[in-house]
């Protein structure tokens, strides 16, 4: 017989295990449980869509979508147009849009992910994380001239 300590006494452990089959989803509540890290909630709330789900199930089925979207193409990067869209909602925010014609000759337009949008803004010689916060016109101005003007320079 295991035992465990609880409030200052011994209690058997089976009387805490379940003999019921789990059969939905795990669930937690950690201010039902009286943590209350803002932290950890601060830091989801403030991640891009794609890196934020409610379930494991809703992560496999965007990532199993986003596998079958993906694609690879070899693009000059100096040839790109970076497109900002404005929200009228919210100026602040907004959509980056890259249009390109590929190494066969088609013509593009991406949304690019996060980590696409990280490599672009390395590429452009600009703090991505900046980038982010600015209005998407502005922002993509600045990927825009990066990749055209600022990528020649030897840091």
């Amino acid at each position: 017989m295991e035992n465990i300590i609880e409030n200052g006494t011994i209690a058997d452990l089976n009387r805490h295990k379940h003999s019921d089959p789990v059969t939905g989803a795990y669930q937690t509540n950690a201010f039902q449980h009286g943590i209350g890290n803002s932290a950890v909630s601060s830091q989801w709330f403030s991640r891009p869509d794609d890196q934020k789900f409610l379930s494991l199930d809703d992560m496999l089925a965007h990532k199993k979508q986003d596998a079958q979207a993906m694609n690879s193409r070899i693009v000059n990067t100096h040839k790109m147009q970076i497109v900002g869209q404005l929200d009228e909602a919210n100026p602040s925010r907004g959509d980056i849009f890259v249009e390109y014609t590929d190494e066969q000759g088609q013509e593009a337009f991406n949304t690019p992910t996060n980590w696409s949008f990280g490599q672009l803004a390395q590429l452009a010689g600009a703090p991505a994380g900046y980038l982010k916060d600015l209005p998407a016109p502005i922002a993509a101005d600045a990927l825009q001239w990066g990749l055209r003007y600022n990528r020649s320079k030897n840091w």
